[in-house]
């Protein structure tokens, strides 16, 4: 059982034993696939998409362009190694 201290958001994102059962997660989903489609890099954000912020269509549909340019920098560092 997890301990935890701090369960906001951003208390929960870093989390040691949080972040490290989202890699065992991770790891377990990536066995299924070969290396081009596995999840290499990743980031845990501290908000939820919403319709409010504008991530969000009323249909729920990601809005790709709002979300890249608000987590640019985010985004960014999964690409730069």
């Amino acid at each position: 059982k997890l301990q935890i201290k701090d369960n906001s958001n951003s208390g929960l994102i870093n989390n040691q034993e949080i972040q490290a059962r989202i890699q065992v997660e991770v790891d377990t989903f990536n066995q299924h696939y070969g290396g081009f489609e596995q999840i290499k890099r990743y980031t845990l954000l501290d908000q939820e998409f919403s319709v409010e912020e504008g991530e969000l269509t009323p249909t729920l549909k990601l809005k790709r362009k709002i979300i890249l340019a608000k987590y640019a920098k985010e985004v960014e560092q999964i690409y730069t190694y």
